[in-house]
């Protein structure tokens, strides 16, 4: 439990930072637009790194209930190899799911005719219709 609990405040951090890095940017530099290419590289951080935290959350469930019903196996079955490889197997899961998510997003603003995004910050939706 403790390795995922250290993943999961990996991706925290790095959630944290990513926004917290563009307001301030924001302010410094007193711009209210965004373009498209940053709005998609923010949303495609935002919930590549939020995806991965729904799965992390999933595998420690995993993890736990391991750890209820099977008490006496419990450390024969969850070896660092096997967190190690549903970790990995939950960061590549939320990448190819966002990637795909992302394409089909890409595909929809090139055709948009707007450049910028009236926005400090950009989230689902925002203009890209």
């Amino acid at each position: 439990m403790d390795f995922f609990l250290g993943k999961l405040s990996f991706l925290e951090i790095q959630n944290t930072t990513t926004i917290v890095c563009k307001v301030l940017e924001t302010f410094l530099v007193t711009r209210t637009a965004v373009c498209v290419s940053c709005c998609l590289a923010q949303s495609f951080s935002h919930f590549f790194l939020g995806v991965t935290e729904f799965l992390i959350f999933s595998v420690m469930s995993f993890d736990y209930y391991i750890a209820v019903h099977k008490q006496l196996y419990n450390i024969t079955i969850m070896t660092k190899i096997l967190c190690f490889f549903l970790c990995l197997g939950a960061w590549l899961l939320s990448f190819v799911l966002i990637i795909s998510e992302m394409s089909l997003l890409l595909v929809q603003c090139l055709l948009c005719s707007k450049n910028n995004i009236d926005h400090f910050y950009c989230d689902a939706g925002l203009g890209l219709s």
